[in-house]
């Protein structure tokens, strides 16, 4: 629930927790991340990418993808008025689900994401991705990044991160 910077700077320290490891030390940096329990990794600027950090992270089972990433928002649809919302609900589901198959045999990796979190199921996105999650069982393989001590600041750095954005979740 917090944005390491290895190194970071000091432009870093307002959204992330900067961490003193030497961008060329991969060994520290691949020992930084295991012993921290580190979810999914942005790997830049060249020299960690050329030395193959993106390799060693990977390796030690931490997420790190720098290219093909697509962030998914979903959110739980009632579709008011509708005769037949639960069934237009579980077809956006479904197409969702089946999306997410989509980019991880065409080479992406599909992360979805929290948006919005209430204590109301129908307006809690988790709500939607734990449902999205069951459909797809073991068809494909993604992520989920959840972090509800983020500011809106520090979630658009992280919409930053990812190729692509997928939002079914930005009305407001």
């Amino acid at each position: 629930s917090e944005i390491f910077a290895l190194p970071g700077n000091g432009g870093m320290a307002k959204d992330a927790t900067c961490v003193a490891i030497d961008s060329k030390d991969i060994p520290a940096i691949c020992d930084f991340a295991v012993s921290n329990n580190i979810d999914y990794a942005v790997v830049a600027p060249d020299d960690p990418l050329v030395l193959g950090c993106v390799d060693a992270l990977e390796e030690k089972g931490i997420p790190c993808r720098t290219e093909k990433c697509v962030a998914i928002t979903a959110r739980p649809y009632r579709f008011p008025g509708e005769s037949d919302g639960s069934m237009k609900y579980i077809a956006y589901k479904s197409a969702l689900a089946d999306f997410m198959i989509w980019l991880d045999s065409n080479g992406y990796h599909p992360v979805l994401v929290e948006h919005v979190f209430s204590d109301l199921d129908h307006e809690n996105d988790m709500t939607c991705i734990n449902e999205i999650i069951e459909m797809l069982g073991d068809r494909c393989q993604y992520s989920v990044f959840s972090d509800r001590k983020l500011t809106c600041r520090q979630m658009k750095q992280v919409y930053g991160t990812f190729t692509h954005t997928v939002g079914t979740r930005f009305h407001s």
